[in-house]
């Protein structure tokens, strides 16, 4: 991966230590919501002193390991509340919140919306993993966006795979972020990207795949790089790369949108843009995965505030472009 020099070996053996301690306590705040995530607890994940522990996460990934449990846990409690029947006592002691009343003062500080109000919104359907905008899907077939067509040149992007519920990919974000701090990666945009290559509508939710990447600068792409997405080509793919890969796109026309607010509604504009836009368009997509371009972070930005460009590849319309 694309990085800067001059660092000693020495130095860049404990960037890896780093890399590795770092990435195991990710995997622990996500696996374990309910459990033991204070500082003691995470300092001997990392097997660091506890003095030492929150300084070294903090410069690496920007922000306390605090703040990554909280966000990993309102994240995890969205999605049982939309998508199970279980009480909000329930979700908030899966959530590790064994006292409902702290956990919902935590989810309205952090969403905004009361748990029991935010499943009344956004609650799933039970025959199908999209989201639904409205309990009234009269009401939400008369929401639309802005569409930009746009064209985008060649370009490298490098990152992780992640399988299953694209809600999860977060843990895998958080992952590239460290590594890209640690690497020193030359990024060319300052944002992270998102490509997801199945339909959670056919697939199942353990089953899905998507790439969790940053735009690379390189000097002459393609050349040596394999073609996104490789031979990643079917979800009855068992394994997927462990460690970070780096693809070029080739340049590609695309239909881009605006989403504005937590990225668990972004299926609301999925669903438009594929059944309302495209069909009234007479535009066909191309065979690039979707993707979506996160314009600021969930580390400094409140949920609602959040912006995401999708883009979705299509089919030039004159054969001569």
């Amino acid at each position: 991966m694309t990085s800067e020099s001059g660092q000693s070996k020495s130095t860049q053996s404990a960037w890896v230590r780093y890399e590795r301690k770092i990435k195991g306590v990710i995997d622990h705040i996500h696996k374990n919501p309910a459990g033991d995530l204070g500082n003691d607890r995470l300092a001997e994940v990392a097997c660091l002193s506890s003095f030492h522990w929150h300084r070294i996460y903090r410069s690496v990934t920007g922000e306390a390991a605090s703040s990554t449990v909280r966000r990993s846990r309102m994240t995890h409690a969205t999605g049982l509340l939309i998508r199970s029947d279980k009480v909000v006592r329930e979700v908030g002691i899966e959530c590790g919140y064994p006292d409902v009343h702290s956990f919902s003062r935590t989810f309205k500080s952090y969403f905004g919306i009361a748990p029991a109000a935010f499943r009344e919104l956004h609650r799933l359907n039970n025959d199908s993993p999209a989201i639904s905008s409205t309990t009234n899907s009269e009401n939400s077939e008369a929401i639309a966006w802005h569409v930009e067509l746009i064209d985008r040149p060649e370009l490298v992007i490098g990152g992780l795979w992640h399988r299953g519920d694209y809600l999860a990919i977060g843990t895998t974000f958080e992952k590239l972020g460290a590594i890209s701090m640690l690497q020193k990666w030359n990024t060319a945009t300052p944002y992270m990207s998102g490509y997801y290559l199945d339909d959670p509508n056919l697939v199942q939710l353990q089953d899905l795949r998507s790439f969790a990447a940053l735009t690379i600068s390189h000097d002459q792409p393609g050349t040596d790089i394999p073609l996104f997405p490789d031979s990643i080509q079917s979800p009855g793919v068992d394994h997927l790369p462990t460690e970070t890969c780096e693809y070029w796109l080739p340049h590609a026309s695309y239909a881009k949108i605006i989403h504005r607010g937590p990225y668990i509604l972004l299926e609301n504009a999925y669903r438009w843009l594929y059944n309302s836009w495209l069909p009234a368009a007479g535009r066909e997509m191309a065979d690039i995965p979707c993707n979506e371009n996160y314009l600021n972070s969930p580390i400094d930005t409140a949920p609602d505030d959040l912006v995401t460009e999708i883009c979705l590849p299509l089919q030039y319309s004159d054969p001569a472009i």
